[in-house]
C-alpha cells in the first residue's frame, strides 16, 4: 500500500513494507492519532522503506532524514517558563489531552520524519505507535513515560496552533495543574473500569 487514505484505516490494518522484508503495522486504533498527521500521511511508506523493525527493538524512536525538505514542523522553541508558569493549551482533534501551543508562529521547513513503533516479539514486524515531520520530542508531561527530562523540554518548546487542527480554542494553564487534571482522570477511568468488573 502507496497511497495512503485515513478513511481505510477504519475497515482494517495497514501493513506497511519496510526494509529487508519486515514491515510495519498500523492498526486501525491509530485512526485519531493519525488525523493530526494527515497532511503528512503520504510520506510514512517512503520512511518505511528505509527503515528494518529490528531497530525498533534497539530503540522505538527513529528518525528518517530525506536529506530535502519534505514538509513542515509545527512545533517551535520558546522561552522557558516553570511547571507554574501559566500558558496556553489546546487539545488537538481526536485527542484527550491538551498540549502546550503558541500562536501567531510560520511552521518550519524540515526534512526529517519521526516514526515511533513496538517491535513484535515475533516476526520481523513492529506495530506503529506515532509519526509525524520534525525533529525527535519527548512525550508530553501528562505521559505516563514523561518525567523530568520531557518536562523541561516541553516547558521550552510548545506546538503551532492552527484552529483547523484543534478542537477547541486556546485556553490558559499551567502544566502543573494539566499534568494534575489528566492524572485525576485517568485514575477515575481505572476506577470505573475497576467497579464495573466487579459489578
Amino acid at each position: 500500500m502507496t497511497n495512503l487514505d485515513l478513511e481505510t484505516l477504519r475497515a482494517g490494518n495497514w501493513h506497511l513494507p519496510t526494509a529487508c522484508r519486515g514491515k510495519l503495522i498500523v492498526l486501525r486504533d491509530s485512526y485519531g492519532h493519525l488525523v493530526a498527521h494527515r497532511r503528512d500521511i503520504h510520506l510514512l511508506p517512503k520512511a518505511c522503506k528505509r527503515l528494518q523493525p529490528l531497530e525498533f527493538e534497539i530503540d522505538p524512536v527513529q528518525v528518517v532524514d530525506f536529506g530535502r525538505v519534505i514538509g513542515f514542523q509545527y512545533k517551535t522553541a520558546t522561552s522557558p517558563i516553570s511547571i507554574d508558569t501559566p500558558t496556553l493549551f489546546a487539545t488537538r482533534l481526536h485527542r484527550d489531552r491538551p498540549s502546550r501551543v503558541v500562536l501567531d508562529v510560520q511552521p518550519l521547513p524540515s526534512s526529517s520524519v519521526v516514526v515511533i513503533a513496538n517491535r513484535l516479539r515475533r516476526g520481523n514486524a513492529a506495530v506503529l505507535r506515532s509519526f509525524y515531520v520534525g525533529d525527535r520530542a519527548p512525550p508530553e508531561p501528562h505521559s505516563r513515560r514523561a518525567g523530568n527530562v520531557a518536562l523541561r523540554y516541553w516547558c521550552e518548546n510548545a506546538l503551532i496552533y492552527e484552529p483547523e487542527e484543534y478542537s477547541g480554542p486556546p485556553f490558559e494553564a499551567t502544566w502543573g495543574e494539566v499534568i494534575t487534571q489528566v492524572a485525576a482522570a485517568r485514575h477515575a477511568k481505572r476506577l470505573a473500569s475497576t467497579g464495573a468488573c466487579e459489578s
